[in-house]
């Protein structure tokens, strides 16, 4: 396989990636003054996060719900509505892709890490996402039908692009 092609089958991985992140942060966004999480996926959240502190077989994950999250359950909530827009418009638009990819590598093991006990598809499912943003992460995919292939040309070894 030429590298030519192969560069492009990894920005067309970036902007699909993108765009699954961005229609899962679109079902929860509302905009007030600011992009910020909607009342009702707060209270969802909030349900979603006191099952796992209940359920959770390691005891570091569910002490780091019951202190953490669950009492901040809105910021934590509304933090990854603007995590995911962050990550899926840079992903989309191969804007600062290196570092979208690992907000949005940030985002799946987390979820990966809070949900795995449920089924073996939320395992199947976080794990894909994670591999997948991490090799865009170390790929430099944004070069390829992305705005970073206009700030590389400044500073072609630079990490954030």
């Amino acid at each position: 396989m030429e590298s030519r092609q192969s560069e492009r089958g990894l920005a067309l991985l970036r902007i699909f990636s993108g765009i699954m992140i961005l229609r899962e942060t679109f079902a929860h966004l509302a905009f007030s003054p600011w992009p910020w999480t909607t009342p009702q996926w707060v209270l969802q959240h909030a349900d979603l996060l006191a099952g796992h502190s209940l359920q959770h077989p390691m005891p570091l994950v569910r002490n780091m719900i019951r202190q953490i999250m669950l009492p901040y359950a809105e910021a934590c909530s509304g933090l990854g509505v603007i995590i995911g827009l962050v990550a899926g418009v840079s992903l989309c638009l191969g804007l600062f892709s290196v570092p979208g990819a690992l907000l949005g590598l940030g985002l799946a093991a987390l979820q990966g890490l809070l949900a795995y006990y449920k089924s073996d598809a939320a395992l199947a499912a976080a794990l894909t996402q994670t591999v997948l943003l991490a090799v865009l992460a170390s790929t430099r995919s944004g070069r390829t039908w992305g705005l970073d292939a206009l700030l590389s040309r400044g500073r072609p070894r630079s990490w954030l692009y």
